[in-house]
């Protein structure tokens, strides 16, 4: 029995040369830079999304129009004072106008209180509060003005991070289930 295939681009690791010669990628890598610099408090959406773009947030809720897109990924990672996404494995095809990716990385991230508790430690031996598998799906669109993302999915497990938030007093665990 046959089936319908499709050639993807496979990459284990990191950002690195062999990822960066592909077009997507590289642009995908400057994106990710973007979001742990935390663009979205000095540059507009259109630098990274399209107008139409659509958030999948972990929780199920889609934000659809760019701005309102680049506001909520604002949102999801206000609770960090600071955040690094470190590449595990990627897979891109081709789509109509542009490229599909599924990716995972390890989300560090680090709290604005203080707290007590083993650290982590990332690749460079930089410590953080904690840290955990993220996975995302992105549709990129090849637009006039570059390459832009049109659908963002967050796929992440933030229980570690809400019980660390608890413990440390930054939220109420009856506010949780509010």
């Amino acid at each position: 029995m046959s089936y319908p295939t499709k050639p993807a681009f496979i990459h284990y690791g990191s950002f690195d040369e062999e990822i960066r010669a592909h077009p997507c990628m590289n642009w995908m890598e400057q994106y990710t830079l973007a979001a742990d610099r935390k663009a979205w408090d000095t540059e507009p959406y259109s630098n990274w999304f399209t107008e139409d773009c659509a958030l999948h947030k972990s929780t199920g809720e889609v934000v659809c129009g760019g701005d309102a897109a680049w506001k909520a990924i604002k949102e999801v990672y206000a609770p960090f004072s600071e955040h690094q996404h470190i590449p595990q494995f990627i897979a891109v095809w081709e789509r109509e106008n542009g490229w599909e990716m599924l990716g995972v990385a390890t989300l560090y991230w680090s709290l604005p209180v203080p707290g007590e508790g083993v650290k982590v430690k990332d690749d460079n031996g930089k410590e953080w509060d904690g840290a955990g598998p993220a996975a995302f799906d992105f549709w990129y669109r090849k637009t006039n003005a570059g390459i832009r993302l049109e659908k963002e999915a967050i796929y992440v497990d933030s229980s570690v991070a809400v019980k660390e938030m608890v413990k440390r007093g930054m939220l109420k665990a009856e506010d949780i289930v509010k």
